[in-house]
């Protein structure tokens, strides 16, 4: 793979189900249910008589009752506490995840307690009226967790339970961290405990692989993908050291602890970004052996959302994007725009970029064909917006360009765009500017050095020619 960077609750949440979008931005104390939960999240009382049982292995106490609207049976209760128990099992006791603080006895022991009700979601986790760990320096809370007592489908009902167990352990680590993270993680490791049920797959159209222009750290780009990235791009237990990090400062430190980790693996956050986006556009019908994602990518039906207007079959053309409310890119938000290059095989392809002025832009390129892709990016100067790249079209099927806005700001994401073929190599290679040369050691010998400097970062050519104009 090639990638070349060209410049230099908490709130806590909720629904497992896919129609399930956060109802809470922001952080706090208390915690918040879907609409249909009742206000008041703190330990529930059952509709009828309350029985309770410890699961297999030890770590939960599950309560139920089998009359008026919360009546479920025993066997179904049996089935949410196994779920529970390969939940601790992977997410704690395999990957490292926290463990939920005890609730120093507030279920009738320091057990984790769920409770078996009628409600209208799927599940939730609420930390309302819930201790923290004494024993600990971090901002911590113990909870408990509701779990529907009408989940018909056992991947359903399993995932259901991962995912809310998820933000069980996410509360063991910092009750104040942003929802977006919370719900990638979770929606992620229903797929870890699970493999097999592939639940996830229900969010994609709620996510950014289909809606690229949001940006991901929103609730309504609700995704497995940002925290999927992480652990295969940076390796395994990546997901939790952002956690550890979380844990590590008091309140929402959500976007430092996930710099901070790329940054303990030597990877700019910027260039993590860059690199999510074409990770994106690599799946379903692009996807590519060896290449991002694995293979479950080639499943991520539908693949990634172009714009109609982005499908370049002839050129010259443009790419605008302008004043529209709904695709307009987000902070941390894109677009794709995919040139078809079957009739440009000869040439070289310019896109000329000019985004909204005073905004900090990036512009990506990925050359794909079936069985390879490239990726550069750059960063578009500042104040103008504006920026020219070419590319050679020989020996590819696409070129994909993804201007990306990283500016935090409520303006509209609008940029203009006009791309053409040229033959030849360009004259004036972008980024634009002056190279400079300077010489240590003349004439030359083994222990000279020279020195290449240039107005901004790119690709660059260095040709060295002897004193018979041989190359």
């Amino acid at each position: 793979m090639t990638i070349r960077h060209a410049a230099p609750l908490l709130l806590l949440l909720l629904s497992a189900g896919p129609s399930g979008a956060s109802s809470a931005e922001s952080s706090g104390s208390a915690s918040c249910g879907t609409p249909g939960e009742p206000a008041d999240l703190a330990r529930p009382t059952l509709s009828g008589p309350e029985y309770t049982f410890d699961s297999s292995a030890g770590y939960f106490k599950v309560h139920w009752t089998d009359e008026g609207v919360d009546s479920t049976s025993f066997a179904y209760c049996q089935a949410v506490a196994s779920a529970a128990d390969s939940s601790w099992e992977v997410q704690v006791n395999q990957m490292g995840f926290y463990a939920p603080p005890s609730d120093q006895g507030l279920g009738g022991d320091e057990k984790y307690d769920i409770y078996v009700m009628g409600i209208a979601s799927d599940g939730y986790v609420s930390t309302s009226g819930e201790p923290s760990d004494p024993t600990t320096p971090n901002n911590d809370s113990a909870s408990h967790m509701v779990i529907s007592n009408s989940l018909e489908v056992e991947d359903q009902l399993n995932c259901t339970v991962a995912h809310q167990f998820q933000h069980a352990c996410q509360a063991g680590a910092d009750v104040d961290e942003s929802t977006w993270y919370m719900e990638n993680c979770a929606i992620w490791a229903e797929e870890q405990v699970f493999p097999d049920a592939d639940r996830y797959l229900e969010y994609m159209d709620q996510g950014s692989i289909r809606n690229p222009w949001l940006g991901f750290a929103t609730s309504a780009a609700t995704c497995f993908a940002w925290a999927w990235f992480q652990e295969e791009r940076v390796g395994p237990g990546s997901v939790l050291e952002v956690w550890q990090n979380c844990a590590d400062v008091v309140g929402n430190n959500t976007f430092e602890a996930n710099t901070d980790m790329f940054e303990a693996h030597d990877i700019d956050f910027e260039q993590a970004f860059m690199e999510f986006g074409m990770w994106r556009f690599l799946v379903d019908d692009y996807w590519l052996a060896g290449w991002g994602y694995g293979e479950e990518a080639q499943s991520w039906d539908p693949g990634p959302k172009i714009l109609d207007p982005h499908y370049i079959s002839a050129l010259p053309d443009s790419a605008n994007w302008v004043d529209s409310a709904d695709v307009d890119p987000h902070t941390l938000g894109l677009n794709w725009i995919r040139v078809d290059l079957g009739a440009h095989q000869d040439c070289w392809v310019e896109f000329d970029f000019d985004g909204l002025d005073d905004q900090e832009w990036d512009l990506g390129v990925m050359m794909w064909n079936p069985t390879a892709c490239e990726l550069y990016w750059y960063d578009v100067p500042e104040p103008d917006g504006e920026l020219s790249v070419s590319v050679e079209a020989t020996g590819w099927d696409y070129a994909i360009f993804f201007p990306a806005l990283l500016s935090e700001t409520t303006a509209s994401g609008e940029f203009t765009s006009y791309i053409c073929a040229t033959t030849g190599v360009p004259e004036d290679p972008v980024p634009p500017g002056q190279v400079s040369l300077s010489l240590a050691g003349n004439p030359l010998d083994t222990l000279s050095w020279l020195n290449l400097s240039t107005a901004s970062s790119g690709e660059v050519e260095l040709a060295v020619f002897d004193l018979s104009g041989r190359r």
